[in-house]
């Protein structure tokens, strides 16, 4: 887990009337996500480098108690989100809106295309020889060369 987490989990920890213990080493813990309750996801990463192996804890707000889950975080979703398994720091009524996934945005500034027909890349070579272009038989085509094709030649 990050430092800064590390020691904010230890300074609030010793803060308390009785420190609790952790469930895992906090050399142990790797922060895999926040819910919106300021819950904080971790995997447990032991046995090192065997990922699938690791299990879950769950802490409530850098606080008491922490909750624990044998198993992998896809298990671990299906589990929560099939009212299987109940996470006590997280609210009762989690799924009373039943269980809907908004992806994020997208981060890329990359604007999609809308998909041609596949075209042999023989064909927009001799196009772009033919218009004066200079290409190799081989080799990538130059997107800017591409589009002119594409511009040339709409569905």
């Amino acid at each position: 887990m990050p430092e800064r987490l590390r020691a904010q989990i230890e300074e609030v920890r010793q803060a308390a009337r009785r420190p609790w213990p952790l469930p895992h080493p906090p050399e142990d813990l790797l922060a895999m996500g926040v819910t919106g309750n300021g819950d904080y996801l971790f995997w447990a990463t032991q046995p090192s480098g065997v990922p699938d192996e690791w299990t879950i804890a769950v802490n409530e707000a850098l606080r008491a108690p922490w909750f624990t889950y044998n198993g992998t975080v896809t298990e671990f979703l299906v589990d929560v989100l099939s009212a299987n398994v109940r996470v006590p720091m997280f609210p009762s009524d989690l799924l009373d809106g039943g269980v809907t996934f908004t992806p994020s945005q997208l981060r890329s500034t990359a604007t999609a295309t809308a998909s041609r027909t596949s075209v042999s890349t023989h064909v927009i070579r001799e196009w772009a020889r033919a218009n004066g272009y200079d290409l190799p038989e081989r080799g990538r085509i130059p997107i800017e060369i591409i589009q002119a094709w594409e511009q040339a030649n709409p569905r």
